[in-house]
């Protein structure tokens, strides 16, 4: 989130204005309504958030809203095609023999964490093989909750495909104290391509996109009106671990 704050930050300076960051709650109508009539506030950019927010934007909002993620109800979106990039890993493993695949995604009240998911379970579904999905938080504490929840349940899985690099590193450090071996028994993949998906031993196979640009796109979005959406690719970065 600092990277995109920073991109958004640089937007808002080249317009004369400053950034504050401030937490809604998915019970979001009293704090929508704040920030409408705030007078302060010039434009808003969204960012973790479910479609009730989306729903529930005030009129005096509208045409100064735009999001980094799910957009919709005339909300613009700036976004990385998740969709996209979750499958090359996804078939990625499929082409180097793994047939066991289970998938760490995002919280289901999120609405960008559909895309990834319905990617996810399309290619599986394509390939004859079996769905296994767990929820997960994009933090590393569930990364090895949910690997010990797809171990148990799902004992011969040879893969596991998380939506961010935080998850993925919990699941590694799971795997490494059962004595997993990654990637020989079981490959690993993330998302996003942070600093330390290179760093780590085994380095983090994952997938990389521009999140400064994206996150600049919403902000300029946001402060123009422009109700178009941008999507900009995610490319995958192959290590060690699958």
């Amino acid at each position: 989130m600092g990277r995109a704050t920073t991109a958004i930050a640089t937007v808002a300076d080249e317009a004369g204005l400053g950034v504050s960051l401030r937490r809604v709650p998915l019970d979001c109508a009293a704090a929508l309504a704040d920030l409408a009539a705030d007078r302060g506030v010039a434009a808003v950019v969204l960012a973790g958030h479910d479609r009730t927010v989306l729903a529930a934007l005030p009129r005096r909002l509208r045409g100064r809203v735009a999001a980094i993620g799910a957009g919709g109800a005339g909300v613009p979106r700036a976004d990385v095609d998740s969709a996209a990039g979750i499958g090359a890993l996804v078939r990625h493993l499929y082409a180097t023999g793994r047939r066991r695949i289970a998938l760490v995604g995002g919280p289901r009240w999120l609405a960008a964490a559909r895309a990834p998911h319905a990617a996810y379970a399309e290619l599986m579904h394509a390939a004859g093989l079996p769905v296994r999905a767990v929820p997960g938080d994009f933090t590393t504490g569930r990364g090895r909750a949910a690997a010990r929840q797809i171990l148990g349940r799902w004992p011969d899985t040879d893969a596991v495909v998380a939506v961010s690099d935080a998850t993925a590193l919990g699941v590694l450090a799971d795997l490494a104290a059962r004595g997993v071996r990654v990637p020989a028994d079981v490959a690993l993949t993330g998302f996003d391509d942070i600093p330390l998906a290179g760093a780590v031993h085994p380095g983090l196979s994952t997938a990389t996109h521009p999140v400064e640009r994206i996150a600049a796109a919403a902000a300029r979005a946001a402060l123009s009106g422009t109700p178009a959406d941008e999507v900009f690719a995610s490319q995958p970065v192959l290590r060690a671990t699958a």
